[in-house]
């Protein structure tokens, strides 16, 4: 279950980390939302051609989920400063009160 866990996060973390490779401006939890199933659609398919080079096993399961995560590394990298002024304004809007037009609150 924690390994499942584990798993989940971390295609969430590099599908949101390979949304700063498109160049379109989005908004942090914006982000996330679009990462969570461009994550799971980039490993699934990494994953399933490395099965078909390499065969079921831990080694494609790394391989599916590292390459990727790697190209989310050098997307985030390059854009470091989009991600610190995502991670301000995300900060600044979890701030405001919950009946604020841009309020983060009510997706708590």
């Amino acid at each position: 279950m924690v390994l499942s866990l584990l798993l989940a996060a971390a295609i969430v973390v590099t599908g949101s980390g390979l949304t700063y490779c498109t160049g379109v401006r989005l908004r942090l939890e914006e982000r996330v939302a679009i990462g969570t199933v461009a994550g799971a659609l980039v490993v699934s398919v990494v994953t399933f051609l490395a099965f078909e080079l390499f065969g079921m096993g831990w080694a494609a399961i790394g391989a599916g989920l590292g390459l990727p995560a790697i190209a989310a590394f050098i997307a985030v990298r390059r854009h470091l400063a989009l991600l610190r002024a995502d991670a301000r304004s995300a900060a600044r809007r979890l701030r405001l009160r919950a009946a604020h037009r841009a309020s983060l609150r009510p997706l708590l």
